[in-house]
């Protein structure tokens, strides 16, 4: 095949993809795989966790869209090393969730449950030790470790910056630009602000005081790089029987293994399906 028909056949998988087509979408990872491409460019027509996002290339605000994500990788209760530990892994826990090391297939697929799932792009990792993980340079994670002296002492500017960010929707209410005094006087008396105002309000007073940057030996990551990038998988399974759930975490799937995954996603839809006929018809 010429590389202008490769160009094309991609362009063209390409285009069904973003027209919600997940066949295409599985082919491209495969063409896209078979020409070298690194797996950040694979992950790009996967279902991932980061889809949802506003700066995601491909799949955002197609039919194949992820959509918001209710659990982040850290949540994952089970981890496995690979697909084959967790779908080929010894099954003595037949008939219940995934527990202790039991693998999945001899589980019966009645009753353990996907309900949702997402792939991204790791790697192995420990945390910086320039910046101790918060991402920043050295003056600004100053200002970040002190954040709570300070974050009743909010200036406008840093309260307007919350605003345009869409936060502080408890003191929006029937106001439309809450003043720094009120902010700050509910800062006081409340639970006060989590790590997303901290986020927002640190860039705002570093940059102000001339000194915001992130930290140049990880460029903000918080952690340094330990291994090369791998795909992963993320599971949240269900046994509605024992009223239980896990999130499982599957660390590393390689291309070839995704016609499996997939098929095996693929029969807890047919039981999704199953199970809401009378609402599908």
């Amino acid at each position: 095949m010429t590389t202008t028909t490769t160009d094309a056949k991609t362009r063209e998988l390409e285009r069904k993809a973003r027209q919600g087509d997940g066949n295409a979408a599985f082919e491209l990872v495969q063409v896209l795989a078979r020409a070298g491409q690194p797996l950040t460019e694979l992950v790009k027509w996967l279902p991932s966790y980061d889809s949802h996002d506003s700066d995601a290339k491909t799949l955002h605000g197609t039919p194949l869209d992820r959509g918001y994500v209710g659990w982040a990788p850290g949540d994952a209760g089970l981890e496995y090393p690979t697909w084959k530990d967790f779908y080929h892994g010894p099954s003595e826990k037949r008939g219940s969730i995934l527990v202790d090391e039991g693998g999945y297939k001899g589980c019966d697929d009645d009753l353990n449950i996907v309900v949702d799932f997402y792939f991204r792009t790791d790697h192995d990792s420990r945390t910086c030790t320039a910046c101790q993980g918060c991402g920043y340079n050295p003056e600004t994670a100053a200002l970040y470790r002190s954040f709570y002296r300070w974050d009743d002492q909010l200036t406008q500017d840093e309260v307007d910056e919350l605003v345009r960010a869409g936060r502080l929707w408890d003191l929006m209410r029937g106001e439309k630009h809450p003043t720094a005094d009120k902010v700050n006087a509910w800062s006081r008396r409340g639970l006060g602000h989590d790590g997303i105002n901290q986020s927002i309000l640190v860039k705002v007073r570093a940059t102000r005081l001339g000194f915001y940057g992130l930290c140049p030996t990880c460029n903000g990551n918080g952690s340094e790089r330990l291994s090369e990038d791998r795909l992963a998988l993320y599971l949240w399974l269900i046994l509605p029987r024992k009223g239980a759930s896990r999130g499982v975490e599957i660390k590393s799937v390689q291309v070839s293994e995704l016609a499996e995954v997939r098929e095996f996603l693929r029969r807890s839809w047919r039981k999704h399906e199953q199970h809401f006929k009378w609402v599908t018809g």
